[in-house]
């Protein structure tokens, strides 16, 4: 697989495009702190970096461009589900 979608319900925090991985938002833990949107994402090059501990985003532009077309065809053909908390509420009704 080439691309792997990291998502936190329905938000997407990161993909992973081949050797990389960029973070759009990043949140240390659930329900500690706020996550944090990046206007430019963090990348890393993970078979070099897999701790994800040097971002190298500025020497990539290329990368960051190609993953933003992977993201963008992703979300043109993403349909969101019904959420099944709101069914099983509403199933009783």
């Amino acid at each position: 697989r080439e691309t792997v979608w990291f998502y936190r319900g329905s938000s997407l925090f990161a993909v992973r495009q081949k050797d990389y991985k960029a973070h759009f938002v990043t949140q240390p833990a659930y329900g500690q702190e706020a996550p944090k949107k990046h206007e430019t994402p963090l990348l890393y090059h993970m078979p070099h970096d897999p701790s994800e501990k040097f971002h190298v985003a500025a020497k990539h532009p290329e990368v960051l461009a190609a993953i933003a077309k992977v993201v963008e065809q992703h979300r043109a053909g993403l349909k969101i589900a019904p959420s099944q908390f709101d069914l099983t509420a509403t199933a009783g009704k």
